[in-house]
């Protein structure tokens, strides 16, 4: 799909969901990229369904996650043969409250005003601020300052940078209510880091908490993926018998996710 045909659904997606982001509620190897600014633009909003949440060790009510990921340009933000560098959020809980981390940035890439939702932003130029951060291991690894982002505005003439056009192969758009194969086999991510899978966009989907019933299970099936929701972890399982002994809340357990299908588009 070309950048207009995933607007024009994500138009049409925004207009049935009625979701608006303006309308708040109260309430393999890694390289290290330099901390500054890059240009950038919206390529990606996958929401992964609802998924467990906590804070400060406490259980809270689960919400559907989303991450965003953004085409970077400039001065070590770009592959050598000029080709952005790909860099996305954290997943992040889609809340309407007025001090979520969703709405702050939401606000933030939404600077000219004209759009109701995330999907309705993809395409957007942006600057986006890089920083550095130390791991538990003591790794120096890179991050998005979700508080840094700017118009892409010279600051003295107020003219925009002319930051390039993403190619269309960059741009995904995958929504958990309104999922299409295109968007599926597009989050797919071959391939291991550590002994791991990278392919945790689709894992998280395929653990989300309501993927029973939800439409993504009907879409793989419909399609001839024998897919199952991953079953309930047994109680006995849930949460650490010494916190709960403790009085301390038992957070849910995500179950290992079934294996991934490949889905063959029409």
């Amino acid at each position: 799909m070309s950048l207009q045909d995933l607007l024009k659904f994500a138009d049409a997606a925004v207009e049935e969901t009625g979701i608006d982001m303006t309308q708040t509620t109260s309430g393999g190897e890694r390289t290290l990229l330099p901390e500054g600014y890059a240009f950038a633009r919206l390529v990606e909003y996958i929401e992964l369904g609802m998924q467990p949440q906590e804070f400060a060790g406490k259980a809270k009510e689960p919400a559907l996650e989303f991450v965003l990921g953004f085409a970077l340009w400039g001065d070590g933000y770009q592959h050598d043969d000029g080709s952005p560098y790909l860099l996305r959020t954290f997943r992040t809980p889609l809340s309407r409250n007025e001090k979520s981390r969703a709405v702050r940035i939401f606000k933030q890439l939404n600077w000219k005003g004209t759009a109701r939702a995330f999907p309705q932003l993809l395409g957007q130029p942006i600057l986006l601020k890089v920083v550095h951060k130390k791991t538990g291991t003591g790794e120096l690894v890179h991050r998005i300052d979700l508080d840094g982002f700017l118009p892409p505005l010279d600051p003295v003439s107020r003219r925009p940078y002319d930051i390039p056009a993403a190619p269309d192969s960059m741009y995904k758009l995958f929504l958990w209510n309104k999922p299409t194969l295109e968007g599926w086999n597009s989050i797919r991510i071959e391939g291991e880091y550590q002994g791991k899978s990278k392919n945790y966009l689709q894992e998280a989907c395929l653990g989300a908490l309501d993927f029973q019933g939800s439409p993504l299970q009907q879409l793989l099936m419909q399609h001839g993926a024998a897919v199952a929701a991953p079953a309930a972890a047994p109680a006995a399982e849930q949460g650490n018998t010494k916190e709960a002994a403790a009085g301390k809340p038992k957070l849910p357990k995500i179950p290992k996710a079934p294996p991934i299908p490949t889905v063959p588009e029409a």
